[in-house]
């Protein structure tokens, strides 16, 4: 596997502890916000909440209350800046490197006078940050005070997936996308003696492809800053959407359908008279356990087929009576 630049992940069963003290968390934090916005006027569009993700690589996402979207901000692991300018974005895309492909201060401080300041125009703002580390430096607090017109609030810790927008509507679908754009990667040089990790410029499309998915119907943010009682209007008329079930299942269900059925470019085989995922050599060299058979169906990536007896919850699709799981890559 090492040789082949493959590494086995397992992924958590749950992505975020919540506090034992969450609610009185929510509560003071939403007062807060309550009292800012009372004592500013800061138009719509200028309420906006941004977030790092990373996955190998590190994507800066933002959006305003009315759904307008900042240029995407990528982050890549290298330690030279000789292929930046021969990768482009269509969106205003900002391409950078780490050694890591971490955001740290100093691309943080880019990312508030390159984008930030420049789309809010040092009109009043209010910007929703969580604690990322990146976040709360003093330089960083430097800068938005420098700027005089954004008002900065820290989501508490472990409130995120109640408090943060982009983690309830953007983040999960857009990892969705760009993970299926991946896999038809793979299976498109599956004939490939080596199957080479993707070209940056070919990963920023795919970014930008999933943003643009998501921008094909808006009210999926505008639901989430409603939803997490962010940018509701003043007087308690919306009040009731706040923590609401109901809104929630409505921006799960835009996502689906923005989104579709996901597709990993796995096709039923035609019927044969053998058993196409039949083991065909000794029976004591397999390595799977019982009920499992390996097979390698593309090079350098093995896939494990499990019985339907074996309850599995990764399931991607079907063959004549086995699950398949597929094993994440490195990239």
């Amino acid at each position: 596997m090492c040789r082949c630049n493959l590494v086995l992940r397992a992924k958590t069963s749950m992505a975020q502890e919540l506090p034992k003290d969450l609610e009185g968390r929510i509560m003071e934090f939403r007062r807060q916000v309550k009292r800012i916005r009372d004592n500013g006027d800061f138009p719509y569009d200028l309420i906006g909440n941004t977030k790092s993700e990373k996955c190998r690589l590190t994507a800066v996402l933002s959006r305003t209350s009315t759904a307008a979207m900042l240029p995407p901000r990528v982050i890549f692991k290298d330690t030279t800046p000789r292929w930046i300018t021969n990768v482009l974005g269509s969106q205003g895309t900002v391409v950078g490197y780490q050694k890591k492909s971490w955001m740290y201060e100093k691309l943080m401080l880019i990312w508030i006078s390159d984008i930030w300041v420049k789309y809010t125009k040092k009109r009043p703002s209010l910007l929703f940050l969580d604690t990322f580390s990146a976040h709360l430096t003093d330089k960083v607090k430097y800068a938005f005070h420098k700027s005089n017109t954004t008002t900065v609030l820290v989501i508490p810790g472990g409130c995120t997936s109640i408090l943060q927008p982009l983690d309830v509507s953007i983040n999960k679908p857009c990892k969705t996308s760009i993970q299926n754009s991946w896999v038809q990667h793979i299976l498109k040089h599956s004939n490939d003696e080596v199957i080479r990790k993707p070209p940056k410029q070919l990963v920023v499309n795919w970014i930008e492809e999933a943003n643009t998915k998501l921008n094909s119907n808006l009210c999926i943010v505008k639901k989430s800053f409603l939803v997490t009682g962010l940018s509701n209007a003043r007087g308690k008329k919306e009040d009731h959407l706040i923590r609401n079930d109901e809104v929630r299942k409505e921006i799960n269900a835009i996502i689906a359908e923005v989104l579709g059925e996901v597709n990993m470019g796995f096709h039923e085989p035609e019927p044969t008279n053998d058993d196409p995922f039949e083991s065909k050599g000794n029976d004591e060299s397999d390595s799977g356990s019982e009920g499992e058979m390996n097979v390698n169906i593309i090079p350098g990536i093995m896939f494990t087929f499990v019985s339907p007896s074996e309850p599995e919850s990764n399931i991607y699709n079907g063959h004549n009576g086995y699950v398949l799981i597929l094993l994440e890559m490195e990239c």
